[in-house]
């Protein structure tokens, strides 16, 4: 009761609406950038109120069938419905916050923005397993629902050291953190080597105990600590703890209002709108930005390929304003996921620094026998040290 309370309150000072009214203005832009480009456009826009049978009678308005192109909807009980309709038009469809595969895996015409869990799983995978001879503590709550993707991560990184040294041993201890109690962290840290601290959680409580816990224990330890990309959005970390740890974090929207490119699209957004946009989705990413650099991608796609633009994108890189789209097909029937995921450090001056993550070493077949995939799995737990 107390959530839904504190979550009526929200609405009720920023609507949901504000939100996705900053990506509406970020993608009106793009439009006028494309018009000024020379290309013609008949834009319709929808309100589907948040509504099944609303969404159903849009769908239902037979001059629909002949769009080049779909952006949106928002919410993921409305995408189902149109997802299923672009499939049976064959309309390109872009979802702009779905971050799940259940959809993409059936619609080749659905193009998913927002990477997926399992693609920053696989990438900050890469990272880790590059850390090999650190002392790894993988820390996470006692909560059923999400020990199925704790059991892929921690497989994922169990492959990336058999791919690293097959032959050497690694120090990996996890540890089933509780809000109130943090010894058992401190007792896993080592001194006689680095440490990386992995807490893949979006909770904000178990962030803030861990962050709180590992920064007094600087003069002690070498710490370093690798978050997800939530935890830019975290209000109650004091952000000098991040610098001090040398957080590490992934994202493939984050905004860094020092590059010229942002600043530019700043002073745009405000000669037209008078304000700036100020709103963030859970992950950083900017709304209007967004919905921008969204627009512009798909809208310059049409212009220069045409209809056909999907057999077109390995060589298409637009300047958009945070970076760049990586489209890559999920499966021979399926869609298509933005693969484009950035890893970024806080740095005890202060400042944030991009870098790239080490490419994982060639296989050396020769050092490893025969196996299948299950007898592989038991022996890199066997050579974790739990």
């Amino acid at each position: 009761r107390n959530r839904i309370i504190v979550r009526y309150m929200m609405e009720e000072k920023i609507p949901q609406s504000v939100n996705f009214l900053e990506f509406f203005q970020g993608s009106l832009l793009a439009i006028d950038s494309m018009k000024q480009a020379g290309m013609k456009l008949d834009v319709h826009y929808y309100d589907t109120r948040r509504s099944l049978a609303r969404t159903r009678t849009i769908l239902g308005d037979k001059e629909l069938e002949d769009f080049d192109l779909f952006i949106g909807p928002f919410y993921p009980f409305n995408l189902e419905l149109v997802s299923a309709y672009a499939r049976e038009q064959r309309i390109p469809l872009v979802a702009p916050f779905y971050d799940e595969l259940d959809l993409i895996r059936s619609n080749p015409y659905l193009f998913q923005v927002s990477p997926s869990v399992e693609r920053g799983y696989r990438e900050a995978a890469k990272l880790v397993a590059s850390k090999h001879m650190y002392n790894i503590v993988y820390v996470r709550q006692e909560d059923s629902l999400d020990l199925e993707k704790h059991e892929y991560f921690k497989q994922l990184i169990f492959d990336g050291f058999d791919d690293y040294h097959p032959s050497d041993p690694v120090v990996f201890k996890e540890v089933v953190q509780e809000l109130n109690r943090t010894e058992e962290l401190i007792q896993s840290l080592s001194r006689d080597k680095k440490n990386l601290v992995i807490i893949p959680s979006s909770d904000q409580a178990l962030a803030s105990t861990v962050v709180s816990s590992l920064y007094f224990q600087l003069d002690k330890y070498d710490i370093e600590v690798l978050g997800s990309p939530y935890w830019t959005e975290f209000s109650t970390i004091d952000i000098r703890q991040y610098h001090k740890l040398n957080l590490v974090f992934y994202n493939s929207f984050w905004v860094d209002f020092h590059d010229p490119r942002v600043e530019k699209f700043m002073a745009k957004f405000r000669n037209h709108y008078y304000n700036e946009p100020i709103i963030n989705t859970k992950k950083g990413a900017n709304y209007g930005i967004l919905g921008y650099d969204m627009s512009l991608y798909f809208l310059n796609a049409l212009k220069i390929y045409g209809r056909r633009f999907i057999l077109s994108l390995d060589q298409y890189q637009p300047g958009l304003v945070q970076g760049s789209y990586r489209f890559n097909r999920i499966s021979r029937g399926g869609g298509y996921e933005n693969t484009n995921i950035s890893f970024y450090r806080f740095l005890p001056d202060m400042s944030i620094q991009k870098f790239e993550v080490p490419p994982l070493p060639e296989k050396t077949y020769y050092f490893r026998p025969t196996e299948d995939r299950m007898k592989r799995r038991y022996l890199n737990k066997d050579r974790a040290n739990y």
